[in-house]
């Protein structure tokens, strides 16, 4: 698992805070605590998304493209995930009677999981977690 998420959400947080943008790429780094670089392949992934956009120059920047009391969680982790939480291995054995059924027995197991945390993460908005960051100060 990678922090690409956490990036995201606190990517587009930012991006919210300062009215939804344009907001630099080095400007959203440095709350972030990353070099601009590294960043600007996690809101490349936002910009695939079609969550932000991203204009050039020198008042460009990352800028929403949906507002964030419409930006669940969910559509970040999409837009981020590659890889599901959790996976089964590729080549047990099938001459064993465990690495024959082990695959089955898991699917049900990891698909649940997936589909759980996606409901969870639905629940939530970019504005949201926002609201919850400032009240916290």
């Amino acid at each position: 698992m990678n922090t690409h998420f956490a990036i995201a959400v606190h990517a587009l947080a930012v991006i919210t805070y300062e009215g939804g943008g344009p907001v630099s790429a080095a400007r959203i780094a440095d709350s972030v605590g990353t070099s601009p670089v590294f960043l600007r392949r996690v809101l490349a992934d936002l910009r695939d998304a079609d969550l932000i956009a991203m204009r050039r120059g020198a008042n460009g920047g990352a800028e929403l493209l949906v507002d964030a009391t419409a930006i669940s969680l969910a559509d970040i982790y999409d837009a981020v995930t590659t890889n599901p939480l959790l996976s089964i291995h590729d080549a047990p054995n099938p001459a064993c009677a465990v690495g024959r059924g082990v695959g089955d027995a898991l699917d049900v197991v990891v698909a649940t999981v997936e589909e759980d945390v996606r409901a969870r993460l639905a629940q939530r908005t970019v504005h949201q977690v926002l609201q919850e960051i400032l009240a916290a100060r």
